[in-house]
């Protein structure tokens, strides 16, 4: 989310009926989920780049 969004999220929200809460607050439960997951596979990638380069290095000698 923007942050203009974001400034925007209350006066939105205020209106919602709890139902409604439990949704949105799934959706955005959802979208950190998928940041973190995007965060985590960009870590195993440079731990591969890594290994790889160790493997590499280690054929040469």
């Amino acid at each position: 989310m923007t942050k203009k969004q974001l400034k925007e999220l209350p006066a939105l929200l205020s209106g919602l009926s709890f139902t409604e809460w439990k949704i949105v607050e799934h959706i955005v439960d959802m979208e950190f989920s998928e940041e973190r997951i995007r965060i985590e596979f960009e870590e195993i990638r440079r731990i591969m780049k890594r290994i790889e380069s160790k493997i590499e290095l280690e054929e040469e000698n």
